[in-house]
């Protein structure tokens, strides 16, 4: 809603909508100036930009003749005369040229340079990364400076991606890794990393990070596609470590077929292996035997509607072996070690679904609603064995084991609804709805085996479950906004959240299958959270070409929790009513070359109902024990951030990209723990009585080095420092007897009343200790392209440091180093080569953990008509597993875990559509055209 004509005869309006694109591109122009002028006239009637989708809309303008200007620093300026006709719209379409003389200046071309930026966008070029025929999206993601792919998750300078995109649509909603693991690398031209106005609850300028994954123009239009098979099998020459990979066959299945047109996107994949690409990488917990199919759909067929849809069968059984040693610092100095071997068995059947509809209200002066539902369901069947000894520099204070099984079934069901607006003809006033109401049903059972080994003595327990939670959830945010202006608008949102979660458990003895009061439960938690905000937002632009915008306001958070439980046939109850405020504000201007953004924003967050209240011991671990803390307050956080993306001046093709962050918890939820006598450690969870702050720096410098662009250096510094309060026992405290468990009793001892009289005061036995953690690194990326080759060399140097206030003598500095050498050899004939050589040191680390690894894997290719015959070699040298480090509260640990080992795999794949050899060809002569 910007442009407004304010004063214009509204019986005699009309309407102007216009799409601005990139010439040979069709991506969206974002933040170009589109105004008006009158025939003969010379000064603007009505002004606005284009959004991050390339529209600009004009509203409330007199009928007549006018001069549509488009004006954006890099292209050509664009003029043609209209006539706009009373109570009609007329929509454009414009294409803008580039200004190569005026870029000259500024920057290079996009082909060839790695990274650009436009606005609020940063751009990855990704013809100007080369990979491997069968590479998918995470894998060409990997090779991006700044950008960290793990787990599913995409980060760009540490902040997480929300959503990721295909030509702006939905691909696969809420499921990245679906994009990741499937969408090949060699469809894809450009990756727009958008930083998109949330304005959800708060209102104003928080910016979240979307992904939009451009094709090459070839793929926008027609069916292509894949098939592959690939077999062979691990090589372990060391079956006596119980975390190794035993030698066992593997496979590698999967199809990949996408039919893309005008207006429809249809997708279907599928495939099962059990070498997936984090096992391949050693960044996986375990070993996994995956398969997946699903389909996604989306199509604009309707006038002015987006209809999306997918479904989608997931099927995972993980076996996941570990070792680890973890080191507790004692206030008296001295350190407790515990030693463990574990393994554990996961097996999951997953089905999800979506459906969405509705008209795209990203556009200003949209109006409309859009709908969506999602359903899933997930079958759960677990299994684990975990022995562990527990030793002072003298003796073996305890030992354990325990072993768990059991099944669970999952039930859940979404329904969203957005709607937006205008009460009036001139479309200031805009009312605007979002809500959401879920529900999810948890069934299962499960079976623990517990035995602990004292010094003299010990116990054993058998326990069988029987566990229903259901919650439902709603929330709902209304906001209403008007266009005071032509630059300012005032916005105010009223919002509220609601759940209910019942946690319901039958406890038995395996023995005699009676009853056990002290394991069964029955909670139920409600909170309800209630939010308002004003804000209000000036946005402007210069020269046209230079956007300022700021926003400010303010944000008052209510928060009512209540918990209600029977344990041992005791009820405990507790309601809280906490009230926070906080600031919310924005400033951001940008213009072709650079941008700058700065903003804070807060959001109070209620305890969760499984994790922190429960009143009853977990003693799946009989050496680990914990409970929860009913009394549990809300806590509140505010972050500050500021944003850069420059370009600088002297360095013509060169990009700086820097994320700098603080924060600030109020009430944080943290833990106090303690030993008895016995060396059973104990946690309960708490709120903090200070502060605790957190500040980050995240860079990314990336700068060709010679004119050609074939040779590009990245540095990627990064440092973090921040404080945590965490509360310890000042020597060995009283154990909890877990055959006659009180909860109420342990809080009066523990706790004291609701306020925590008795443990704030220490009279508990409790003391705080604050850990200072800084953390600093500093990766470094040569590429060059040479003919046939590309060549990557680099690395890394990581550093932690923490302190731990309540024990001076302990101190954690533990490093990591990385260096790397990557090829890949592509002939053009058919030929492909692909090697890379990692190492990785450790320092200050637990004994037998500061072990060096060295990852080899080499791969062969031959294309052969539409066939490609593959040889891959991985882990050549022999590491077979890999490492974590942990550092909580008042102790750190690392563990190995398995992962496959050296193995050789065989493969075959099937292009099809437009992905054959002949076409494929085509589409790289295009490629190389195009960057000439």
């Amino acid at each position: 809603m910007f442009g407004q004509n304010v004063g214009a005869n509204t019986v005699n309006s009309a309407y102007l909508y216009v799409k601005v694109t990139e010439s040979g591109e069709d991506i969206p122009v974002q933040m170009a100036s589109v105004y008006i002028v009158p025939t003969g006239d010379t000064a603007a009637t009505a002004f606005t930009f284009t959004n991050a989708k390339g529209i600009a809309s004009l509203s409330d303008i007199a009928a007549g003749n006018y001069v549509l200007n488009v004006q954006m620093l890099g292209f050509v300026p664009y003029r043609e005369e209209i006539q706009l006709k009373s109570r009609t719209a007329l929509s454009i379409s414009v294409i803008l040229k580039e200004h190569f003389k005026e870029l000259e200046g500024v920057t290079i071309t996009a082909n060839g340079d790695l990274v650009t930026t436009r606005g609020d966008t940063l751009i990855y070029n990704a013809t100007s990364f080369r990979t491997a025929s069968n590479a998918n999206l995470g894998d060409l993601l990997k090779k991006m400076p700044g950008i960290e792919v793990g787990r599913g998750q995409v980060k760009i300078n540490g902040e997480p991606v929300t959503k990721i995109t295909v030509e702006g649509k939905t691909f696969f909603l809420g499921d990245m890794s679906k994009a990741l693991e499937n969408l090949p690398a060699y469809i894809v031209n450009k990756i727009n990393i958008i930083d998109e106005e949330n304005r959800d609850k708060f209102g104003l300028g928080s910016k979240r990070k979307k992904m939009d994954i451009r094709l090459k123009d070839e793929y926008r239009n027609g069916w292509f596609g894949q098939v592959s098979a690939e077999g062979g099998s691990s090589i372990n020459d060391d079956s006596s470590n119980p975390i190794d990979d035993s030698a066992h066959a593997l496979f590698n299945a999967k199809l990949y077929s996408s039919l893309y047109g005008e207006n429809d996107q249809l997708t279907f994949l599928g495939g099962g292996n059990n070498v997936n690409a984090n096992q391949l990488s050693h960044n996986a917990s375990g070993l996994s035997k995956i398969a997946s199919f699903g389909v996604n759909y989306n199509t604009s067929r309707i006038t002015d509607m987006e209809t999306d849809g997918s479904a989608s069968y997931d099927f995972k059984d993980n076996d996941d072996c570990a070792e680890s040693q973890r080191t507790s610092f004692q206030t008296s100095g001295n350190e407790i070690i515990t030693d463990r071997l574990k393994s554990n068995n996961a097996i999951s059947h997953s089905t999800k679904a979506h459906f969405g509809m509705g008209k795209p209200l990203e556009k200003p002066g949209s109006e409309g609603f859009q709908i969506g539902v999602d359903i899933s369901q997930n079958w759960r069947k677990i299994s684990g064995e975990s022995i562990s000894s527990t030793r002072n520099s003298i003796e073996e204070l305890n030992g354990s084991v325990s072993r768990i099984s059991g099944v669970s079934d999952d039930f859940g069901i979404d329904l969203g609804v957005r709607a937006q607006y205008f009460l009036d003809k001139r479309s200031v006033h805009q009312l605007s709805f979002r809500g959401t109401i879920g529900y999810a049903d948890i069934r299962g059972n499960s079976e623990e085996y517990l035995i602990t080994r004292f010094k003299e003595s010990a116990e054993t327990r058998s326990l069988l479950y029987d566990d229903k939670n259901n919650e439902l959830r709603f929330d709902g945010t209304l906001s209403y906004s008007a266009q005071c202006s032509r630059h300012w608008e005032i916005l105010t949102t009223a919002s509220v959240e609601y759940s209910s979660f019942k946690d319901m458990r039958d406890a038995e003895n395996a023995e005699d299958n009676n009853r056990n009061e002290y394991y069964s439960k029955y909670a139920k938690d409600r909170n309800i959270e209630l939010t308002e905000s004003i804000v209000t937002k000036y946005r402007n632009n210069f020269a046209g070409s230079k956007i300022f915008s700021t926003s400010f306001g303010l944000c008052v958070y209510e928060d009512k929790i209540s918990h209600f439980s029977i344990q041992s046939a005791k009820e405990n109850r507790n309601a809280l009513w906490i009230i926070n405020v906080g600031p919310v504000a924005s400033v951001t201007f940008n213009d072709f070359k650079n941008s700058y953004t700065i903003s804070t924003r807060g959001k109070s967050n209620g305890p969760s109902n499984s994790t922190y209240t429960s009143p009853v011991l977990d003693v799946s671990d009989p050496v680990n024990i914990s409970t929860g803390n009913i009394y549990l307050k809300s806590s509140y956080h505010q972050d500050l951030v500021l944003q850069l993306r420059i370009r600088p001046a002297m360095l013509k093709s060169a990009v700086l990209s820097m994320r700098l962050n603080g924060s600030v918890d109020i009430n944080k939820i943290t833990s106090a723990s303690w030993y008895d006598s016995l060396a059973v450690r104990y946690s309960i969870p708490v709120n903090s009585v200070h502060p605790c702050y957190n500040a980050g720096l995240d860079v990314t410098y990336v700068q060709p080095l010679n004119k050609k662009k074939s040779l590009n250096l990245t540095v990627s510094p990064k440092v973090s420092l921040g404080n945590v309060t965490n509360y310890v026992s000042n020597g060995p405290l009283r154990s909890l007897d877990r055959d006659s468990f009180e909860y109420a009793e342990m809080m009066r001892w523990f706790y004291g009343d609701s306020k925590g009289s008795e443990f704030y005061s220490g009279r508990s036995g409790f003391i705080e200790t604050g850990i200072l953690r800084v953390n600093w690194s500093l990766k470094t990326d040569l590429k060059y392209e040479i003919r046939s080759s590309s060549l990557r060399f680099g690395g890394f140097v990581d550093n932690t440091r923490n302190n731990y206030s309540a024990s001076p003598s302990a101190r954690v500095n533990n490093w990591r180093f990385n260096a790397f050498a990557e090829w890949l050899w592509q002939n053009g004939t058919g030929w492909e080569f692909e090697t890379r050589f990692d190492y990785y040191g450790y320092q200050g680390f637990s004994d037998n953990y500061n072990r060096p690894e060295y990852l080899l894997n080499v791969s062969l290719s031959k294309v052969i008509k539409s066939f490609t015959l593959r040889l891959s070699a991985y882990d050549v040298l022999g590491s077979a597993k890999s490492f974590y480090h942990v550092s909580y509260a008042e102790y750190e640990e690392d563990v190995y875990h398995n992962n496959i080992g050296r193995c050789i795999l065989v493969g075959l794949s099937y292009n099809f559509g437009k992905w054959d050899r002949s076409a494929k060809i085509k589409v790289q002569q295009k490629s190389k055209d195009k960057n000439l």
